[in-house]
Parts: structure tokens; C-alpha cells; sequence
């Protein structure tokens, strides 16, 4: 308490009345003092209040009353009250009064505002894109804890860990208690945070948010600023890449996000089809539009979910829309022959307006009237532009047009030209194609014509070429003298020489190109007759089978070179037709039969040449029998034609099942004692009959074999007979050629390529016990009385000691029977059992009921007593072994059997 004294001017006058009371008593009560208290106060806040109180004592120490008047030194800082009590309003320091009468009395009093709160009073919340700073700054409130401003307070920003930067990081607050910085995101998206405090421990803080946008998020807008409305070829790309911006929503470009450009279905590609934005907020693609013309769009998007997006639109034009200029690039300016194709193709490029090739536009060729014509005459331009055509001349000589236009109204032309000749003018080379170099004598006409072509530059021939033939002088004469070309380009003449000796000429001309032919005249020498080179072939053929050509020139020769005719002729037409074609002979089959064919070959002089040939027509295959076909090439009129026959007939009645055929295609054989050909479907043997001289009259009769055998079975396919021409009157005839057909279907001929000969005799061992172990025949022969046969093995086979060994049945046991090795005279020769069922022990079907009665009891036989008598024929060497062919399905050879 501050206590302020009575003012010395009046202590006196006091004093003295003191003095005076003392006498008197005391003196009166009288102010004396005055003190204030507080002696000083601390505003924090404005509006804050605080209380001062004022004492007045007397004289005397004691409370004087009265009432105090108070006033303030700094009204901008507190204000008072007559109370004493003091409000803050200012930031500052001043003195309060205290009055009374003549007493006063002071007190301090300092108003310093202290932060209490600290509030963001704007910028928070805000979304800008990632790394990027607020539009806005961040502003915070500080106030006392009256909430008033408070000035002059530093306050610190701070970003959290990786959400981006301020500017500055701290700033003083103003008159209004704010404080601002500015906040630049982090580069991560989603929520960030900034922290704002007062400068020092324990002041208060406050926390701003914002969220930082992806570019796509950030995204407010597309547009597309170029590369629309333009215009080109279907299927092409744009001359110019579609650009689309992205804008945020305040319209500033936004880098970074990623456009997707999307043509509509069937409006083409987009390349690339995703791009980002660069800092100019752009992205571009280049645009090539679909196949179909007409208007097409792309949609640019950003890449988010219900994104932006903007459309381009571009005309796709067809290939004649686009076409600005057709030019003939290559063919003009040729010549050629009138009414021909030119030699090369004319082409056409259609150009675009930037002078660029355009494929896929339709071009149509078209003569002038008259000029020909165009093939094709409407063509479509390929990837590099052209179009071409092949121009065939119109017929008349001279200058020919061509126009070339693109195929739309009002497209663009181009014409070409070419040059039409007459075939003279055409010509660039004679050649000579034949006939030239001949010989021949003088006076005569050459062999062959002199034959010519005509050429064009290209080396095409030239037709209606008038060319003139002119032998030298003395050099004999052309017919004709002149000629025109053929389509081929080509003239002959038939050329007869002057009647000198050595070189001759003979020129050739058309049009301004000629060339020379040359002969020689030589002297005439003595003509040589043709001759046969190489014997015609046995024919083998067949009813409804394939004509057979024979080739005269393979058959014959002529030591001067002459050129031979050739002519054929048969001895019945109704079996075989010969007929000739230059060299060739054709052979036909009409009916099953043997026929005798005679070709001649003739020189020029007359001279001749013959071969006689053998023709047989086999039937139809039949395929439900066995069939055997006796082909008779004796050409005698004995009895053999019929004994065979006959043998055929039996035989077939005896073997019944059919064999697979051979499907023969014209294939040679040298086999069965002869070269022959077949051209048949053999079903299923055949065998060829022949008269020869084998050994005179009453020894060897006959002889045969098979000689051509199936592959897949080793039955025979073709064998042969031969009878001794001085035997022919023999009356064991008939019985003959039954025995030796079965020699030709494999009896004693095929048993040990069947395994079934056993122990063959030899000349080291003659007297050996040869067999055959086929068990068919086995069989039959126990049942014909062999089962008490104890002398040797079953079924005896004669040996090398006695005639027809290892190919005939044992004589001693059989006699007699068809397939011994003797014929005894005019007595019966009976085909056994046995015999019938060795072939079916080869593989043959057989019919065993058709054998003739034979036992073993009814063999007794006197061979010594028909000997003496001359009744017996022998049949020692009537076997023919190998050579003989093996042959497949096809009738081609797989093996040859020499032996």
C-alpha cells in the first residue's frame, strides 16, 4: 500500500492547532494519508479486470472516510472504473490514480496478452494433386484465453513425416492474431496432415488436413485441343496424333494422368492406347481408323473410374475418295501386233493430294473405240498404288489410246498410247524350226517341210505373217512360194531340189527379216531293204481289254535311214483288228481266239520287211471256276487242237476252284520256250500249245512245264506244251495232252517247291526210295490199296534207274495210270484218286469224284510183254524244268527259278 502524506503547506496551520489542543483537548479528525493496493497488476487477457482499493487515514492513523477518486495514465491500455477496479484493453503498461481531497496515491498496471488457443482458421481440408501446393494457404487463430488476438506470437508449421513442405515454417501473428504459411503436399496421395504451435513447450497447437490427389483424381476435365476432324484413307493412320489436355477443376493443366484412347467398335486401333500426361497437362495417341468409310470416333478418358472423357471424331475415306491424281508408270509407248497383247502389262499409280500411293482404289482401263481392249478392265490398286492391265490391240495398224481413271465420279485420268503393226512389222526374228540341213536327191522333194516361226521382239510368234520361200537360183522350187503364219507364228514349205549336186539354199523373208535354209543334193545310192531288229512279241490279250500299240521303229531298221511305212494285217479280223498311225500299230481284241498277224515295214523304194506274230484273245474272267485256256501256236491241221481241248476240259472238270487273277498290264516275259506280252486279267491258267521238232518220230512225244508261277500260292499262272511235229499221228494223242497239262498244272513238276518230293533219286544215288508226302494223296492211295504197301515209302515216286524220274508215279506200282512214265498202247491210262488229290495237296480245289476207277490190284501190268510188242510210249523226258518266272498280283517279276 502506497500511503501519500498531507501537503507541508498545511502541516503548519495543524500543527499549531495540535498545539493549541492541548490545552483545549485533541484536535479534529482530519485526512492525513491515502494508499493504494494492489501496488501493481498483470492483464493476460483483454477484457480481463482487475481490483484496486484505496485506504485514507487521519492524523491519528484511523480510517478517515470519504470516497476516492480513481483515474488511468494509458486509456488505449486498461480503463478504470470509480471503483477502483481496472479492465484490460491494450497491450501496454500504465499507472492508476487514487484521489482524495489533496491525497493521491498510484498503482501499475501492465496488460501482456498470453496465447491460450491456437484454432486453423482456414485452408484446411483442401484437395489439391499430389506434390503440389494448396491453392490456398493454411491460416491459424491465436487468441488469449478471452479469445481475443493475440499479436506478435510465433507460431511453427510442420509437416508430418512425407507429406510435403511449408513456406515459411513460421510466422508471427498479426493484429488480428493470424498467422499463414503455404503447404506443399508430399508426392504420396491420400490424407496428409500439417502440425501448427506456438513457439515454446506446453503452447498450444492445432492440426491442418488436406488430401493429395492422384493426377487421375486430380482430373476435372478432358478435352481434345487437336487432331480432330480429320480426314483419310480407311483403315490408314491419322497424318496428325489426336492430343487431348486433362484440367483440374480450376483449369489448369494436370501432368502425370493417364488418358485412354478408345475408337469406337470397328473404328480401328489406337497407338499407344494408353498415355500419361506430360507437364502441359497433354497426352496424344495416333489414330488409324477401321476398314469402313464414313465418319468414326475415339474416346479419350482418364483412367479412373467415371473419369473424364472427351471425343474425337475423324472421316475415314474409300480409296476413290482419297485418290488426287493417276499416273501410267510403266507399258506406255509400246508397240506391239495389232489385235495382240502388248508385251508388257500397262500400270497405273493412284496418288493421295500428299502425293502418297493408295492401295485398295478401283482403276478401270479403257480403250478408245476401236483400240482393243483391256483385261481385266477394272483393277484395284495394290499397297504401293498400282494397278495394272494387259492391253490387247484393237485389229487396226497405227496409234492406239488407253485411258486410265479412278472408279468415282469426277475421278482422276491418265492416258497412255501404243503403237499397232501389221504382222510384217511385227516381225523381229525368223527362226528356222525344222527341215533345215536335209539331204536328199536331186530333183527331189525333201523328206520333211522346211518349217519356220516368226517372232515378235518380245519372242512371241507372230501370226498372218506373209512369208515368201525363194530357193537360190538352180536350186529347185518352194510349194508353196509364199505362206502366211499360223497363231503359232509359224509357215512351211515343202522344198525340191535342182538337180545339182552339193549345198543348196533357200531363202526365207517377211517383213525387213530373212534367213536362209540349207540341203544337200547328194548322189543317189543303192537302196538296202528294211529288215526286222527285234522280234514283235507273242500278244497275249483279252475280250473288252486294252488296244496294244507295237512300235514299228523298235522293231525294224533301214541301213540307208529311210523313213518307213509300216501296215498290219490279221489272219481273222473278227478275233484281232490291226491298224496303223505312222509307226505305231495298234492292236485290238474283238473275240477269243489265236490269230496270226503279219506287219510289214516298206522303204520309199518298195523294199520290204514282215514279221509274223501270234495274237490270243483270252475270254472275260469268269471268277466261279477254274479255267484253263490252251492258246494253240502250232497252226496245223491235225488232230492236236482238238486233243487239247479236250485235256483242257477234263482238267477243268477235276480242279473246280477258282484261283486269284493276275491283273497283267502289257508286261514282257521270256519265258514257256518264247518272248511274250500280256495285256489280260489271267483267271487262271494258261497255256500255250506249240508243234516243233524235238527228237523224230517214237521217242520224246512231248514236253511241258509251267513257267510263270503266283507269288502268294506257287500255282501256275502260264505254262507250255510242245508235241513233236513227227508224232502228230500218234493215236495216244488225246491221252498225251491230258498227261502233259497236268504236268503243266504242277504234277512231278512243282511237288518239291512244296516240300513234298522226298528223297529225289540222283545219278550217285539212283536207286533211291523218292516219295511224295502229300497227305491228300497219301490217303487216297491207302484207300486205292496202298495201306499193305511195304516196298518203300509212301507214295512212290519213279527214280533216276527208270524213265521220267522224280516227276512221274512209280511205274512198278502205278501201271498203268495217266501220270506214270508210260503209255501202254491202246489200253486205258485212268486218272486216279492219287492223282487228283496231289494237286489238292498243292492247294488246288478238286472234285475227287471225278477219277477214274484205279487200285493197286488192278495195276498188274506186263511192261516186258507190252515192250516186246511195241505197245508202250514212253514219256522219260517229257518234263521241262525252269527257267520260270515268279511274279506278284500285278504281274511283275519278284524271282527268277533257273533250274
Amino acid at each position: 500500500m502506497r500511503t501519500i502524506a498531507r501537503a507541508a503547506g498545511r502541516a503548519a496551520p495543524l500543527l499549531a492547532v495540535a498545539m493549541l489542543s492541548c490545552d483545549d483537548g485533541p484536535a479534529a479528525p482530519e485526512p492525513a494519508s491515502l494508499s493504494v493496493s494492489p501496488a501493481s497488476v498483470t492483464l493476460e487477457s483483454l477484457g480481463d479486470t482487475a481490483a484496486f482499493s484505496a485506504v485514507v487515514t487521519d492524523q491519528y492513523g484511523d480510517a478517515f472516510p470519504g470516497t476516492v477518486r480513481w483515474r488511468g495514465s494509458q486509456p488505449t491500455v486498461f480503463s478504470v472504473t470509480q471503483g477502483g477496479v481496472v479492465r484490460a484493453a491494450g497491450n501496454g503498461s500504465g499507472m492508476v490514480t487514487a484521489s482524495f481531497e489533496d491525497l493521491s496515491a498510484t498503482a501499475n498496471v501492465t496488460v501482456a496478452q498470453v496465447a491460450a488457443s491456437l484454432d486453423v482458421a482456414a485452408g484446411g481440408g483442401q484437395a489439391v494433386r499430389q506434390g503440389l501446393a494448396l491453392r490456398e494457404p493454411v491460416v491459424v487463430q491465436v487468441n488469449d484465453a478471452g479469445g481475443s488476438p493475440v499479436e506478435d506470437v510465433e507460431v511453427v508449421f510442420a509437416p508430418a513425416d512425407g507429406d510435403g513442405s511449408v513456406e515459411p515454417g513460421a510466422a508471427t501473428t498479426g493484429a488480428d492474431g493470424r498467422a499463414r504459411t503455404t503447404w506443399t503436399l508430399g508426392d504420396r496421395p491420400g490424407p496428409q496432415t500439417l502440425m501448427a504451435s506456438v513457439a515454446g513447450a506446453g503452447e498450444p497447437s492445432a492440426l491442418a488436413t488436406a488430401t493429395a490427389l492422384t493426377p487421375e483424381e486430380a482430373a476435372d476435365s478432358v478435352r481434345v485441343v487437336a487432331g480432330g476432324q480429320q480426314s483419310v484413307l480407311q483403315g490408314r493412320a491419322l497424318p496428325e496424333p489426336v492430343v487431348a489436355v486433362v484440367l483440374d477443376d480450376a483449369g489448369e493443366p494436370v501432368p502425370g494422368a493417364r488418358v485412354a484412347f478408345a475408337p469406337a467398335e470397328g473404328d480401328g486401333t489406337a497407338d499407344p492406347d494408353t498415355a500419361a500426361t506430360g507437364a502441359d497437362g497433354r497426352a496424344q495417341t495416333t489414330w488409324t481408323l477401321g476398314d469402313r468409310p464414313g465418319p468414326q470416333s475415339l474416346t479419350a478418358s482418364v483412367v479412373i473410374a467415371n473419369g473424364p472423357s472427351a471425343q474425337a471424331a475423324a472421316t475415314a475415306l474409300t480409296p476413290e475418295e482419297v485418290a488426287d491424281s493417276i499416273r501410267i508408270v510403266a507399258g506406255a509407248g509400246q508397240s506391239g501386233l495389232q489385235g495382240r497383247a502388248l508385251p508388257e502389262p500397262v500400270v497405273a499409280v493412284v496418288l493421295d493430294d500428299a502425293g502418297e500411293p493408295v492401295p485398295g482404289a478401283r482403276v478401270a482401263f479403257a480403250p478408245a473405240d476401236g483400240d482393243g481392249a483391256a483385261d481385266p478392265d477394272t483393277a484395284t490398286t495394290s499397297a504401293d498404288g498400282r494397278a495394272q492391265t494387259t492391253w490387247t490391240l484393237g485389229d487396226h495398224a497405227g496409234t492406239q489410246s488407253l485411258a486410265a481413271a479412278v472408279v468415282i465420279a469426277g475421278g482422276p485420268t491418265a492416258q497412255t498410247t501404243a503403237t499397232a503393226l501389221r504382222p510384217e512389222e511385227a516381225v523381229a526374228t525368223v527362226r528356222i524350226v525344222s527341215g533345215d540341213q536335209q539331204s536328199g536327191f536331186p530333183g527331189e522333194r525333201l523328206s520333211a517341210p522346211v518349217v519356220v516361226e516368226a517372232l515378235d521382239a518380245a519372242g512371241d510368234p507372230v501370226p498372218n505373217a506373209e512369208v515368201s520361200f525363194t530357193p537360190a537360183s538352180g536350186h529347185g522350187r518352194a510349194d508353196p512360194a509364199s505362206a502366211a503364219t499360223t497363231a503359232q507364228g509359224r509357215a512351211q514349205t515343202h522344198w525340191t531340189l535342182g538337180d545339182g549336186l552339193g549345198t543348196q539354199r533357200l531363202a526365207v523373208a517377211t517383213g525387213r527379216v530373212s534367213v536362209d535354209a540349207a540341203a544337200t543334193a547328194r548322189r543317189r545310192p543303192v537302196n538296202t531293204p528294211p529288215e526286222a531288229s527285234a522280234a514283235i512279241p507273242t500278244l497275249v490279250l483279252q475280250v473288252g481289254g486294252p488296244t496294244v500299240e507295237v512300235l514299228g521303229g523298235s522293231h525294224f531298221s533301214d541301213a540307208d535311214d529311210d523313213a518307213l511305212q509300216y501296215s498290219a494285217t490279221s489272219s481273222d479280223d473278227r478275233t484281232v483288228r490291226a491298224s496303223v498311225q505312222g509307226d505305231r500299230i495298234a492292236i485290238q481284241p474283238v473275240s477269243r481266239g489265236t490269230v496270226r498277224l503279219v506287219v510289214t515295214a516298206a522303204d520309199p523304194s518298195g523294199a520290204t520287211a514282215s514279221q509274223a506274230v501270234w495274237a490270243a484273245v483270252l475270254p472275260t474272267p469268269s471268277n466261279s471256276s477254274y479255267d484253263i485256256d490252251l492258246l494253240d501256236f502250232s497252226g496245223s491241221a491235225h488232230r492236236l487242237p482238238q486233243a487239247a481241248l479236250a485235256a483242257d476240259k477234263r482238267w477243268e472238270e477235276i480242279v473246280v476252284g477258282d484261283i486269284g487273277n493276275i491283273a497283267f498290264s502289257g508286261q514282257t516275259y521270256d519265258a514257256c520256250r518264247q518272248r511274250f506280252a500280256v495285256a489280260a486279267e489271267l483267271d487262271d491258267l494258261v497255256v500255250f500249245v506249240y508243234v516243233t521238232d524235238i527228237d523224230g518220230q517214237g521217242n520224246t512225244l512231248a514236253r511241258a512245264g509251267p513257267c510263270l508261277w503266283r507269288r502268294n500260292s506257287n500255282l501256275p499262272a502260264f505254262g507250255f506244251i510242245e508235241f513233236d511235229a513227227a508224232d502228230l499221228g500218234s493215236s495216244s494223242l488225246d491221252v498225251i495232252a491230258l498227261h502233259e497239262v497236268g504236268h503243266v498244272l504242277g504234277i512231278g513238276t512243282l511237288w518239291s517247291v512244296f516240300g513234298f518230293l522226298q528223297n529225289p533219286s540222283s545219278e550217285s544215288d539212283p536207286e533211291a526210295d523218292t516219295h511224295f508226302t502229300g497227305p491228300a494223296a497219301r490217303a487216297a492211295f491207302d484207300a486205292a490199296g496202298g495201306t499193305g504197301y511195304t516196298s518203300g515209302a509212301k507214295v512212290p515216286v519213279e527214280s533216276n534207274n527208270h524213265a521220267g524220274n522224280n516227276s512221274h508215279w512209280r511205274n512198278e506200282v502205278f501201271r498203268p495210270e495217266l501220270m506214270g512214265p508210260y503209255l501202254y498202247g491202246d489200253s486205258s491210262s485212268p486218272l486216279s484218286a492219287v492223282t487228283i488229290q496231289s494237286l489238292a495237296d498243292l492247294g488246288y480245289s478238286v472234285d475227287a469224284s471225278q477219277a477214274d476207277s484205279w487200285s493197286l490190284a488192278s495195276s498188274a501190268f506186263d511192261l516186258a510183254a507190252a515192250l516186246r510188242r511195241g505197245d508202250v510210249v514212253s514219256l522219260e523226258h517229257d518234263v521241262v524244268r525252269g527257267p520260270a518266272l515268279v511274279v506278284d498280283e500285278a504281274g511283275r517279276v519278284v524271282r527268277v527259278i533257273r533250274d
